[in-house]
């Protein structure tokens, strides 16, 4: 992938199509990108497992909160439940230890450690919630180097908002039982109250840290902006050539009808629902189009498209007998 006579397009598609798969993985391997493309790849990764195991935390609450209602701390289901909410704490931490590792690997690969604009971002990023990173980085040392921390459920009353619960750990015995652990915003943070909110600060760290793997991978791609070209045109070359080597074994491949617009992005029970509803045709366009387009991503051509795909069905679709409508008899 290095600038030579393969930059014309023309040769690097001959090029690519010589390579037989080993060789092919070989170059990918050893591109100057492909480490940084692993790499975000993994902070992706990484971060969906910190969703995912925020999510399981919220629900062990709720199964501890359940659980005391119904026979106290003392029961076989909130242990149950407090070992749920330990251990994906736990997973949590680590795996945002995990989240820093990558993070050092992409500041080296992109030669961001002496750049000021890039701890200047993400100073601007985290803010005041610093504490909370520190604690949660910090955690995962104290877990494996002193003992396992076990969360609670705390039940708190008020007279105009009613009963809420948190999943909490007691800062007196955190500082009591390992003052060497934590230092600076950790122990700041720990002090700040008598018992740490853990979903506050998990949910915190989590759209911190989504915020900063966009920065990293907006910073990839512009100061390695060469490379990543390269790259992706190397692993699209591959792409067209499987595609056309596919279709000399399976000619039919390269005249398959593509699937429509609607059937990718509405589900064919929802569909038909809608379809054999009483709402008017008008109404079925835009209620199909407002599910499509429900994430705002698609762009005004794909949305006629999908509603010139929407008319063509509403041709097959059966006429309903227009009658009144009646309530016991009586017409309303």
């Amino acid at each position: 992938m290095a600038s030579n006579s393969t930059d014309q397009a023309e040769g690097f598609a001959l090029v690519v199509s010589k390579l037989s798969d080993d060789e092919w993985k070989f170059a990918l391997d050893y591109s100057s990108y492909h480490k940084v493309h692993v790499a975000l790849n993994n902070l992706d990764t990484v971060y969906k497992a910190m969703v995912e195991s925020a999510t399981r935390l919220n629900a062990a609450l709720a199964g501890m909160t359940s659980a005391k209602d119904f026979g106290g701390f003392k029961t076989e289901f909130y242990a149950h439940e407090q070992t749920i909410a330990t251990s994906n704490l736990l997973n949590f931490s680590a795996l945002y230890a995990s989240y820093i590792d990558v993070c050092r690997r992409i500041r080296k690969y992109t030669k961001l450690n002496e750049v000021t604009s890039y701890d200047r971002s993400l100073v601007r990023i985290i803010g005041k919630n610093s504490g909370e990173h520190k604690f949660v980085k910090d955690l995962r040392n104290y877990i494996l180097h002193n003992e396992i921390v076990e969360p609670e459920c705390n039940i708190h009353y008020d007279f105009e908002q009613g009963r809420s619960s948190n999943l909490v750990l007691d800062s007196s015995q955190l500082l009591r039982r390992g003052s060497t652990w934590w230092k600076g915003p950790a122990r700041e943070f720990i002090q700040r109250a008598e018992r740490i909110d853990i979903l506050a600060t998990v949910n915190c760290v989590v759209k911190d840290v989504a915020r900063l793997i966009e920065l990293h991978h907006k910073l990839a791609k512009k100061r390695l902006r060469a490379e990543k070209s390269a790259y992706d045109k190397y692993v699209y070359e591959r792409r067209r050539f499987r595609h056309l080597q596919n279709a000399t074994i399976d000619i039919g491949a390269v005249f398959k009808r593509p699937t429509s617009l609607v059937s990718r992005l509405i589900s064919d029970n929802v569909l038909e629902l809608v379809m054999n509803s009483a709402l008017s045709d008008d109404d079925v366009i835009v209620v199909i189009t407002m599910i499509a387009n429900r994430y705002e991503n698609l762009g005004q051509e794909k949305l006629d498209l999908l509603r010139k795909e929407v008319t063509i069905l509403l041709r097959q679709r059966p006429e309903l007998p227009k009658a009144s409508a009646y309530l016991d008899g009586r017409k309303l």
